[in-house]
C-alpha cells in the first residue's frame, strides 16, 4: 500500500469586492461560466457599510463532498468596533464594505487530511 505523504485540496474559493451588483454583470457571468457557485442570497444580501448594495461575493467549485451547508451573511463589525456607527475617520477609515462569511460541511475533508497527517 502506497503511503500519503501530501494533502491536495480541490476547494477553491473566490472572495472580494467584485462591484457586482446584478446577475448579468460580466465578472458574474465570468465566474458562473468557469462552473462557480454563489448562493442566492447573495443577489439581495447588502454587503457594503451602508447596506445599500450587494456587490460583494464568495464563490466556489460545487464538489459533491464539500458542500455549502446555506448559511452566509456578513460581519457587521461597526456595531462592535464603533457602537455609534461612525468611526473617527469616518467609514473609509475601516472599509466601505463589510466581510462576508460562509459556512461550509467540510467534517469527512477534515477527518481525512489529520489522518494523513497525523500517519494514520
Amino acid at each position: 500500500m502506497k503511503e500519503q505523504t501530501k494533502v491536495f485540496d480541490r476547494d477553491f474559493f473566490v472572495v472580494g469586492d467584485f462591484n457586482i451588483e446584478a446577475k448579468g454583470d460580466r465578472f458574474f457571468k465570468a465566474l458562473k461560466d468557469r462552473n462557480f457557485k454563489m448562493p442566492e442570497k447573495l443577489d439581495t444580501l447588502t454587503t457594503n457599510f451602508l447596506r445599500s448594495g450587494t456587490y460583494d461575493k464568495i464563490a466556489w467549485v460545487d464538489r459533491d463532498d464539500f458542500k455549502f451547508d446555506g448559511k452566509i451573511n456578513v460581519v457587521p463589525f461597526y456595531q462592535a468596533v464603533y457602537q455609534d456607527k461612525t468611526p473617527p475617520g469616518g467609514k473609509q477609515e475601516i472599509s466601505d464594505h463589510l466581510p462576508l462569511w460562509a459556512e461550509f460541511k467540510i467534517n469527512e475533508l477534515t477527518r481525512q487530511s489529520n489522518s494523513v497527517l497525523q500517519g494514520n
